[in-house]
């Protein structure tokens, strides 16, 4: 039986012009999962091997890369600290690809519209070869960690321990679970309607759920500055245990829960718009 033939992508061809030993793994892909885990299952890999590209946006420094093993998250806090930004963010997925050039699955350290300092966690150095995306989704590039270091124009050091929090399968706090019911129950939801209902700003833990892919955006809303939109995802269902939302646990009936809610929590526009259904994709 023929072999497939591959397309070489961007990446492939500076691989080559570089003359760096690689190889091009492709891979089933699933729309609903992009998760670099789902990536390793269908490679036959250990995903602590197969890396994933994260970029984010300083306050002072602007654009950054992080490459870090598929199956761990990133502090922000402490990536903002080494990266000499007093915060720093996850770049929304609508930036990315104008930003990058690369779409959300298919984001490789190598070959972006630009540079951006990239930082490489160090685990790497402990493999002889590791996965990085080369540059579209159904496609993985194998190559040495010494050359992803080299094309990428990465640095590893000392300073990426204290860049990383490496955390796998950690709790979730109790405020990231009144989050996730707020979703769940009544998505798709802004973040202005989750923090109406818990009466907290909800920035931090919005951000977490979406590094652990429990949420992930909708879309947005049709008024001014078009908010973005939340909704669960296939890892949420899988992490507890049902096929599909139908399977969530019913809430306790109230019967002066929907009285005092109104009463309680006045809803500005954009809360009002939701109950409306003005969504944009």
């Amino acid at each position: 039986m023929a072999r497939q033939k591959i397309n070489k992508t961007n990446v492939a061809r500076l691989l080559d012009k570089a003359k760096v030993a690689y190889e091009l793994i492709p891979y089933e892909v699933d729309e609903s999962d992009l998760s670099a885990v789902h990536v390793a299952a269908q490679l036959g890999e250990d995903v602590e091997r197969v890396f994933k590209t994260i970029v984010l946006y300083g306050d002072k420094t602007g654009y950054f890369v992080c490459v870090v093993p598929g199956e761990h998250e990133i502090d922000l806090k402490k990536a903002a600290r080494v990266s000499g930004n007093k915060k720093c963010e996850l770049l929304p997925m609508k930036e990315l690809l104008p930003t990058t050039g690369y779409i959300r699955g298919g984001c490789s350290p190598i070959g972006m519209k630009k540079h951006f300092p990239t930082y490489v966690h160090e685990t790497a150095a402990q493999y002889d070869y590791v996965y990085v995306s080369a540059g579209q989704r159904g496609l993985q590039v194998k190559l040495s960690p010494w050359d992803l270091l080299h094309e990428a124009r990465a640095e590893y050091a000392d300073y990426i321990k204290k860049m990383f929090d490496i955390r796998r399968r950690t709790p979730l706090s109790p405020a990231a679970l009144e989050v996730l019911a707020v979703v769940a129950y009544n998505q798709p939801v802004t973040k202005s309607f989750i923090e109406q209902v818990r009466g907290v700003d909800c920035s931090g833990v919005v951000t977490t759920l979406v590094e652990k892919g429990l949420i992930e955006e909708r879309g947005r809303l049709e008024l001014p500055g078009k908010p973005l939109l939340y909704g669960t995802t296939k890892n949420f269902l899988r992490c507890f245990g049902i096929n599909d939302l139908s399977g969530l646990p019913p809430l306790p009936k109230n019967e002066n829960a929907e009285e005092s809610t109104a009463e309680q929590i006045p809803l500005d526009e954009e809360t009002a718009a939701e109950t409306s259904g003005s969504v944009t994709a």
